[in-house]
């Protein structure tokens, strides 16, 4: 991971305490989006910095908080809404972004990856009825996309997926970060 003209973070390099304050440094200083979700993933996987779901999240928010880059704040509120480990979880914080990304910027709500977060959320909160609302508006997006390729997008079969744990009460599960 590259930050500035600094590497951080080199695979297969020891990861030290220095190269950790070198991230904090940038999450802080600089409001680095990249640091502060490199610190969040640190914090909630436990490598290379003591395992803290609480400052994994609070890194996460951070970084989507003010941003305008619709792939951070969607990943960001995957995260809060999906987390199988529930102390990375706050699926408020998670719906929030996503309806402030997708009330604000057009491209994003015309995505059916964002438009599928965005249900995930919902569902999250209980409100299984605008998640599966939304779930069939990222699917008829992306049928669209298919008729006009003559080929599916490779997630359409997550989209249908994601639809029947909606209209069945269900929620989505990851293993994330």
């Amino acid at each position: 991971q590259k930050f500035g003209n600094e590497i951080l973070v080199n695979p297969g390099a020891g990861f030290d305490e220095r190269a950790y304050g070198w991230l904090d440094d940038a999450a802080r200083a600089g409001g680095s989006e990249d640091a502060m979700m490199l610190l969040g993933t640190l914090h909630a996987d436990g490598e290379h910095a003591q395992r803290d779901p609480e400052l994994a999240v609070s890194w996460f928010k951070r970084a989507a908080e003010d941003s305008r880059d619709a792939e951070l704040v969607n990943s960001v509120a995957w995260i809060l809404v999906v987390a199988e480990d529930r102390a990375l979880r706050d699926a408020t914080a998670g719906l929030a972004l996503m309806d402030r990304l997708m009330n604000g910027d057009a491209r994003a709500a015309a995505n059916p990856a964002y438009i599928d977060t965005w249900a995930a959320a919902h569902a999250a909160v209980g409100d299984f009825e605008n998640a599966a609302r939304l779930q069939r508006e990222a699917l008829a997006i992306a049928e669209a996309e298919e008729a006009e390729r003559g080929e599916a997008p490779a997630y359409l079969p997550v989209l249908r997926e994601h639809l029947e744990l909606f209209e069945g009460g269900g929620t989505v599960s990851e293993d994330v970060p």
